[in-house]
C-alpha cells in the first residue's frame, strides 16, 4: 500500500463534505417514477393492491376484524328495529283492548 494513486492521495485532502439536499429523495423517487412509467392509479391496480395486502397476515386480521365489527353493528341496528316495532305492535294491541274493555263498560252503563 506504500504506492498511493492520485485519487487516494485526492481523497486523504478532501475535507468538505456537501450540504444534504432535503429534496434529494423527492427527486430520485421522481425520476425513478418517470423512468418505470408509472400511470395514475387504476381500478385494477387498487384490487391489485388490496389483493396483494389482503394476503398479508396483518391485513387478513384487520379485513375479518372489520368484518366482525360491520356484522355486528348491523345485528344491533336490526334487533333495536325488530324491538321498536314490537314495542310499537304492543302497545296498539294494548290500546285496543282498553277500548274494547271502555266500549263494553259503557255499554254495560246504558242498559
Amino acid at each position: 500500500m506504500a504506492n498511493k494513486d492520485n485519487l487516494d492521495l485526492l481523497l486523504e485532502k478532501w475535507q468538505d463534505t456537501p450540504k444534504r439536499d432535503p429534496q434529494l429523495t423527492h427527486r430520485v423517487w421522481s425520476r425513478i417514477a418517470v423512468e418505470d412509467g408509472v400511470r395514475e392509479p387504476s381500478f385494477l391496480g387498487w384490487l391489485t393492491g388490496a389483493s396483494n395486502a389482503l394476503t398479508r397476515p396483518f391485513g387478513a386480521v384487520t379485513f375479518v376484524t372489520a368484518c366482525i365489527i360491520c356484522g355486528l353493528v348491523v345485528a344491533q341496528f336490526r334487533v333495536s328495529q325488530e324491538k321498536e316495532t314490537r314495542t310499537d305492535a304492543l302497545a296498539k294491541s294494548y290500546l285496543q283492548l282498553l277500548q274494547s274493555q271502555q266500549q263494553s263498560i259503557d255499554l254495560g252503563m246504558s242498559k
